[in-house]
């Protein structure tokens, strides 16, 4: 696997809304890390989470908090990572992007224009509630541990 341990995406994004009015960073860049029900207070009241993984190069891969923004209903914007579209649809349940700057205008934009924020949020919250709940999950894992294998929008497991 051919991972890019000199990828800068997600700490120049950070640092590019780092200090603006009504931007809110944790965990990172000197700002203190939050957990438990303060994080989901926070993700909660959210209008646009941005999800950036360390290493962007590998298939189907986002962090947890991918999910975790879209289910407490802010609008996800995500770096794009290969197969990605499995997971979530581009411009249904989440926004991807490939540059900082790609990052800069959707967030300007979706900052703008309300009604389509709302309506990727929406799409985005029903679709992690419905595919990646607890439900779903644990049946994946049954499947394969009864039978070896399972089916999942991301793939095919055996």
């Amino acid at each position: 696997m051919d991972i890019d341990a000199g990828e800068t995406v997600r700490q120049n994004v950070l640092s590019k809304f780092s200090g603006q009015s009504g931007v809110k960073i944790y965990g990172c860049l000197g700002y203190s890390e939050i957990g438990g029900i303060d994080y989901l207070y926070a993700i909660s009241g959210a209008r646009i989470g941005i999800s950036i993984n360390a290493i962007n190069t590998v298939p189907f891969y986002h962090s947890d908090r991918f999910t975790h923004y879209s289910a407490c209903g802010a609008m996800v914007l995500a770096k794009r990572v290969p197969e990605t579209d499995c997971l979530m649809e581009d411009n249904k349940h989440v926004r991807y992007f490939d540059t900082e700057e790609e990052c800069r205008e959707l967030a300007d934009w979706y900052l703008k224009h309300e009604k389509e924020r709302q309506a990727i949020a929406d799409a985005g919250n029903k679709h992690c509630h419905a595919n990646y709940n607890s439900v779903q999950m644990a049946g994946h894992i049954i499947n394969a541990i009864e039978s070896g294998q399972y089916t999942a929008p991301w793939g095919i497991f055996s």
